[in-house]
């Protein structure tokens, strides 16, 4: 099984969708974050990570990565 690290900042994006898809900046305030240099590139490490989908103009975490949002 392979693990996988993520930020604080990463983990606290992932576990403030739920099986929401939401936009950056609905994202940054469930997860109590501003939209800036820092939580832009936190989605986008998960995004390149293949651990969020993007339905423009919402994100979403894939379906093989719900486990990450149980296990928080």
């Amino acid at each position: 099984m392979n693990v996988i690290e993520l930020s604080v900042t990463e983990r606290n994006a992932i576990e403030a969708f739920g099986t929401d898809t939401l936009t950056l900046e609905k994202l940054a305030l469930k997860a109590g974050y501003e939209v800036g240099g820092h939580f832009r590139r936190a989605v986008s490490s998960l995004s390149k990570q293949g651990i969020l989908g993007n339905k423009r103009p919402g994100y979403f975490v894939q379906p093989q990565y719900q486990r990450i949002i149980n296990g928080l």
